[in-house]
């Protein structure tokens, strides 16, 4: 049964612009960025590099400038709790800039001098390999050896994430996964019971099925690399299948990709099969993530669909608005199987310090991303932004449960991060070339279905043309 767009009326339009407004700034979380390293000097991890106590001395403010890529609702909580930082203390002021998104804050900071760039940036998970190799920062884990950080009350695959070779490059922030989005009234009134949503693709797939029966369509997807791409490596690193070699690129930089290609097959055929059969719509490329959800407002409308869940304040507190029938729910990624073998991996983004900075200067934006990773400020960014609490300490403030209580959404990514298994393969892959990689796996989607590619020969030619990226990144860094 095929998916037609309803058409809005003239208040339906304002109001579309106005969520996709909305949206759109939570949902360029899983943007992509990206590009070619540098070669200026870095650190790995020196103590030296990162004298945190040199704040201690200073008679003024340390003044630093923070890049970053959050727009509407979202930057209306950074810039809220900057000021509370800048008024807590007397030894720091931070000023925020407003990069729109990760790949403007990423091509802005490759082109700009050292003079230029800024104390503080933030980048999302697909630059960490770029970042490291770029020689321009220094590592995180130099200021928490220096200051005896401790992460023993985040959690573990978070910090895992920004991890390499035992070295910890970036500060954990803004942290999502990747969620299923469903329509219990859809689910109720097919007959369904919307408090055991699918738990795999196999029972995803039985539930479009009733869904298109009772009227409803079943499954939205789109084929944008920020998206589709990602749900593909999550639902692998949920199978306990890791990537790339080298473990993930954790203990030394990859070399060609290492997924289950069988696996991989299942995953496409899936997508192919659901779109054929008329249980799925595809929405097209998507960078801003938001037509998945303008999907439910369709005639007839979608029921279920799979996207960040940075995006849960926006759409939880708009799209009702437009779609007050809409009983909007979450729920954990479905597995490939169960039980899983893996876990989720983390997405969102990670903030870093760049190098030739002064001692100071350094200090004072280790201070600031400590202060940003403290329970208090863990538990504002979440309920301000739909981001994740990534501290155990954080969850269990009253405000936080108050807010899981009123909206049980707000949970699931939390705990869909403690569940599952620690390994490589949830910690996530470590890809210099990786947006380039996800480019990639997005065209052989679009060849298989709308040219009728068999899914089998697609992957085939996907982990080819991937591992040409990685030899090539690979040459142009010099390994």
């Amino acid at each position: 049964m095929p998916i037609e767009k309803a058409q809005p009326t003239s208040r339906t339009l304002k109001r579309l612009r106005l969520l996709a407004l909305l949206l759109t700034s939570a949902l360029l979380a899983a943007a992509c960025g990206g590009g070619d390293s540098d070669s200026d000097s870095g650190s790995e991890g020196d103590e030296s590099s990162c004298q945190v106590d040199v704040l201690n001395d200073v008679s003024e403010p340390v003044e630093i400038v923070f890049w970053h890529a959050m727009t509407a609702a979202n930057e209306t909580t950074i810039n809220s709790m900057a000021r509370d930082y800048n008024s807590a203390q007397d030894k720091v002021a931070v000023s925020l800039v407003n990069q729109t998104s990760y790949a403007v804050n990423f091509d802005t900071y490759r082109n700009a001098s050292v003079a230029d760039r800024p104390n503080i940036i933030q980048l999302e998970e697909t630059a960490l390999q770029s970042m490291i190799d770029s020689g321009t920062t220094i590592a995180v884990q130099a200021c928490v050896d220096a200051a005896g950080y401790s992460f023993d009350d985040h959690l573990p695959r978070v910090v895992d994430a920004f991890t390499v070779d035992e070295v910890l490059w970036p500060m954990p922030f803004n942290i999502s996964n990747p969620v299923l989005w469903y329509d219990g009234a859809a689910f109720t009134a097919a007959g369904l019971d919307p408090d055991d949503p699918p738990e795999t693709l196999e029972e995803l797939r039985e539930t479009a099925e009733a869904l298109v029966a009772s009227g409803s369509a079943g499954f939205a997807f789109d084929t944008s690399a920020s998206s589709f791409s990602w749900i593909v490596e999550q639902l692998l690193a949920k199978a306990g299948i890791p990537y790339v070699d080298t473990d993930n690129g954790r203990s030394g930089a990859a070399t060609q990709v290492q997924f289950d290609s069988a696996s991989m097959v299942e995953i496409i055929t899936f997508f192919r099969d659901m779109t054929a059969d008329g249980l799925a719509v595809n929405t097209g490329s998507n960078p801003d993530g938001t037509a998945n959800f303008f999907a439910f407002l369709a005639d007839p409308p979608a029921s279920m669909t799979i996207n960040t869940s940075a995006a849960l304040s926006s759409v939880l507190q708009q799209l009702p608005i437009l779609g007050p029938h809409l009983e909007m729910r979450v729920a954990p990624l479905p597995s490939l199987s169960l039980p899983d073998e893996g876990g989720a991996m983390v997405g969102g983004a990670a903030l870093w310090l760049p190098a030739e900075k002064t001692a100071a200067e350094t200090a004072a934006a280790w201070d600031f991303v400590r202060w940003l990773n403290e329970p208090q400020q863990q538990a504002t960014w979440h309920i301000g932004s739909g981001y994740l609490p990534i501290r155990r300490s954080a969850a269990e403030l009253p405000e936080v449960a108050t807010a899981w209580a009123d909206q049980p959404a707000y949970r699931v990514p939390f705990d869909q991060l403690l569940a599952g298994t620690e390994s490589v393969a949830s910690a996530g892959p470590v890809i210099g070339p990786h947006t380039l990689i996800r480019d990639e796996l997005v065209s052989g989607l679009e060849r298989v279905l709308l040219e009728g590619q068999d899914p089998a020969e697609m992957v085939s030619q996907f982990e080819e043309a991937a591992n040409e990226l990685i030899a090539d990144y690979t040459r142009r860094t010099g390994g």
